[in-house]
């Protein structure tokens, strides 16, 4: 069985929220908050991976640590 897909949660956290935490954090930081904006704006899954050199196995990572700023979908 596919795991569920992790999905932004837009109620949680804005893209200028997110902007201004990117602002203070790491570069691991940075990144991960990169990804959550570019998945509110509704920009593909690979197409975000592909634009922060990441594998979709790295990205999985980074947006399990925001469990606040996701929801799970399941695979369908």
């Amino acid at each position: 069985m596919a795991r569920p897909l992790l999905l932004a949660h837009p109620e949680n956290a804005t893209i200028e929220e997110l902007k201004q935490v990117s602002r203070v954090g790491s570069n691991e930081t940075a990144t991960r908050c990169s990804a959550i904006q570019m998945l509110l704006a509704g920009v593909d899954r690979e197409l975000v991976c592909n634009a922060l050199l990441v594998t979709n196995r790295a990205h999985r990572a980074h947006l399990a640590d925001d469990e606040n700023t996701l929801v799970q979908q399941p695979c369908l």
